[in-house]
């Protein structure tokens, strides 16, 4: 991971000044009925009423209604098809990572055609600030220029280590085990190479600061408006937007 060194506190101060902000995503966050999507949804919103915000992410071949719906936003949306992809193919694919140093978690979502994608953009774009969703995706090459954070949705291998823990097949018990290890690694070096991560409860970041200490963190809880909520005339539809990841409301740089 080809990362600033700069912490937090040396981002671009919120002086009012429109700030260049890429938002990498691993899939379109639309509609906003899923707790990752309507996290990141909620992001691109609230960021890009002050900001020149631009979304790279992977798209299906029949989500053209979805890229408008995000531009609508007001968000530049630049995309990269999707390789494709069957459940025997996962399963090779899964099968090959057992004897590679990089967790499937990774090699899943990694793709020429998206550093490409993203080393053009960086190129002609100088972004203040990076912004991945989920370390997942730190396998990528990113411009050093640029603030580098990471929005947890999850302590990732805590998830991989739960389902090691109630797999009953020995033989995927054991790719569960090596998936956790190797993520595990992958996920603290990425804390530690960032310039600061979100994450969306005080317990995780506690576990951040502990192994990597000396990357700046801040809590974003997923939460509901209960302003918007309680408005009687809203449609459901409209509420469960409104439901926001209230992470988006103390975006370091809005």
């Amino acid at each position: 991971m080809n990362v600033s060194e700069q912490s937090l506190t040396s981002a671009p101060p919120s002086s009012g000044r429109r700030l260049r902000i890429l938002v990498l995503s691993p899939g379109l966050p639309h509609p906003p009925i899923w707790g990752f999507g309507i996290r990141v949804n909620q992001f691109l919103r609230l960021l890009a009423r002050r900001h020149d915000v631009t979304l790279l992410t992977y798209e299906e071949p029949d989500e053209a209604e979805k890229v408008a719906a995000v531009r609508a936003l007001g968000v530049a949306v630049h995309t990269v098809p999707r390789p494709k992809s069957t459940e025997a193919g996962k399963r090779k694919a899964q099968l090959a990572s057992i004897a590679s140093p990089m967790s499937y978690q990774r090699r899943s979502l990694y793709s020429r055609a998206m550093q490409a994608r993203l080393d053009e953009l960086s190129s002609r774009t100088p972004f203040d600030v990076i912004q991945i969703e989920s370390s997942q995706l730190g396998s990528y090459d990113f411009d050093s220029r640029a603030v580098l954070v990471v929005d947890e949705h999850n302590i990732e291998y805590e998830l991989l280590y739960r389902m090691y823990q109630t797999e009953r097949s020995a033989i995927r018990r054991l790719y569960n085990w090596l998936e956790f290890k190797k993520f595990k690694r992958e996920e603290i070096s990425s804390w530690r190479a960032v310039s600061g991560c979100v994450m969306t409860s005080g317990r995780e970041q506690e576990i951040v600061k502990a192994l990597a200490p000396s990357t700046p963190t801040i809590v974003g809880a997923n939460a509901v408006d209960v302003r918007a909520a309680a408005h009687r005339d809203v449609p459901p539809a409209t509420a469960a937007r409104e439901s926001a990841s209230s992470a988006a409301r103390m975006a370091l740089w809005a």
